[in-house]
């Protein structure tokens, strides 16, 4: 998603991003507010626009500056036409945690309609499009109404939204993570097929329809976000790394690294400077040098030079999600300084599943041949 993303600003240190597809709503509503009032139509649009998205950023700051409270990173917020979207680090585990953070969102808009109550003009009614052109009470009115609906709307228990974590959180008190997770997102997804119904049979609205469709799958996402982060539990990164990779010297050219590539067919192949990595290059890169005639050029001037490396004795499940969200598939890996391989996430659940039944097998032949004596031993202390 980042590649379609247009950076803006920081805020308290955290990027600040549009998506490509909000540029096309502000056209539609350019649109809606030339055929109204001309460009004085489009001017009083856009603020309006920019009103109500300044009140999208200032609840997933709500959330961004809780989480960071609790010691969780948030690198970046993502604007996109259905709302914001806040990227944590790491989901949080304590459902207290998960709870209040979640609570800080729809609170940061409950706030700014407390501070806007004052200046509304009775009676209050939902403004028509002409009135949010040509009456400033008509945008004070609809700026209350849409934190409000914003607030309300975030807290239906519809995961992963606000209300979907705080159920969620909720069950994970009495139940497993996981099934917590799983019992959160089923719910989910049959809220949102009703909601997606009711958009298209009887609010005929393909924005909401489109919501409704990306609070199904991103629950979906995150469901398996989490099962995979339970498979990582207990395992270390030197547990799925191998020393067996194909690289190349970074003094070769691309035409020997398409060679490579044609041979052995790796997910990426890495550029060694001696006994370090460099960078790295991809089967595109290669292909784009083909097309350009450009295959007798030296690696170096094409490989990727900013990649990710890990510590062996680094636990998996922190890094569970900087791996599935990176384009890096080869991650270099190091202990003491040197070295020591690279784990490749195109094949991780797999690796995962045969360490989990290398392991399962392990602990089983042990059992089978442990001396008859010590078992002896164990039953008697057990008694």
């Amino acid at each position: 998603m980042g590649s379609w993303s247009i950076r803006i600003f920081r805020i308290f240190g955290i990027e600040l991003e549009i998506h490509v597809t909000f540029l096309l709503l502000w056209a539609l509503f350019a649109v809606a507010g030339w055929s109204e009032g001309g460009l004085l139509g489009v001017i009083w649009i856009s603020a309006l626009l920019f009103l109500v998205f300044t009140c999208v950023v200032l609840h997933e700051l709500g959330h961004s500056l809780t989480a960071r409270h609790y010691g969780i990173e948030v690198p970046r917020i993502l604007l996109m036409p259905i709302g914001g979207m806040a990227q944590f680090e790491r989901i949080p585990r304590n459902p207290r945690q998960e709870i209040i953070i979640s609570l800080a969102g729809p609170a940061v808009n409950l706030g700014i309609a407390c501070l806007i109550l004052p200046f509304i003009t009775w009676p209050l009614r939902w403004p028509g499009e002409s009135d949010l052109l040509l009456d400033r009470a008509s945008v004070i009115q609809f700026l209350l109404m849409i934190n409000i609906v914003m607030a309300l709307f975030n807290l239906l228990p519809i995961f992963p939204m606000d209300g979907g974590r705080i159920l969620r959180a909720a069950l994970a008190m009495r139940f497993p993570y996981l099934q917590a997770t799983t019992i959160a997102t089923w719910l989910a997804k049959a809220l949102a097929i009703i909601g997606a119904a009711i958009a298209i049979f009887h609010l005929k609205n393909p924005l909401l329809l489109f919501l409704f469709a990306f609070i199904f799958f991103g629950g979906d996402m995150e469901h398996r976000l989490v099962r995979r982060q339970e498979k990582l539990s207990g395992l270390f990164v030197r547990d799925l790394t191998r020393n067996h990779y194909q690289s190349i010297s970074s003094d070769q050219t691309l035409a020997e690294a398409a060679a490579l590539f044609k041979a052995f067919r790796p997910g990426e192949l890495l550029v060694m400077d001696g006994d370090r990595p460099c960078g790295y290059l991809t089967s595109r890169i290669i292909r784009d040098a083909t097309k350009q005639g450009r295959l007798d050029e030296p690696v170096t001037n094409h490989c990727i030079r900013k990649f990710s490396v890990l510590q062996a004795g680094w636990p998996l499940d922190p890094f569970a999600e900087m791996i599935a969200q990176s384009q890096q598939r080869l991650y270099p890996v190091y202990s003491f300084g040197d070295m020591i391989g690279v784990v490749d996430t195109k094949n991780l659940e797999n690796l995962i599943a045969w360490h989990r039944l290398k392991s399962q097998a392990e602990r089983r032949m042990q059992a089978r041949f442990r001396p008859k004596d010590d078992q002896e031993d164990r039953h008697e202390l057990h008694d």
